[in-house]
């Protein structure tokens, strides 16, 4: 369906994304990527595929947009909404444990990845992911 007649219906997006993520020294790193337009930092996210769950789907995601392969810790840490194109989105985040950064990805010709801590990524971000990150600061991240 396309977003001019989700529009017209009303219709939210049902996304899924991840915050990738890493312990260094014992320090908790996330990474974000570029919009497409290299303009903003995000987390790889996007619509939860047919056939998928929204953990698989963000995991594709993960590959797609960051270059990242890992495990997916179960259940979601939350969502948060945003609007785009006169819609709302609601996008189910999940933490993944980064296990393998790929060199070369489907989008690393227009996409960057960077490490940061939590704290560094809550600066880098906009409302409404700014708002959503803010609120896990203080959540359990896996160790291992």
């Amino acid at each position: 369906m396309s977003w001019r007649i989700a529009r017209k219906l009303a219709i939210a997006w049902q996304q899924s994304g991840v915050i990738p993520y890493r312990w260094r020294d014992g320090q908790l790193e996330v990474l974000l990527i570029t919009t497409s337009s290299g303009k903003r930092w995000v987390i790889p996210k996007g619509n939860v595929e047919i056939l998928m769950s929204p953990a698989e789907s963000a995991c594709k995601e993960a590959r797609e947009e960051a270059g990242v392969l890992g495990t997916i810790i179960k259940p979601a840490i939350g969502s948060y909404d945003y609007r785009k194109r006169g819609f709302t989105n609601r996008v189910q985040v999940f933490w993944m444990r980064v296990e393998t950064e790929l060199e070369t990805w489907e989008e690393a010709s227009f996409r960057r990845r960077r490490w940061m801590s939590l704290e560094q990524a809550i600066e880098q971000v906009k409302p409404p992911l700014k708002d959503f990150l803010g609120t896990i600061k203080d959540s359990i991240v896996p160790l291992s």
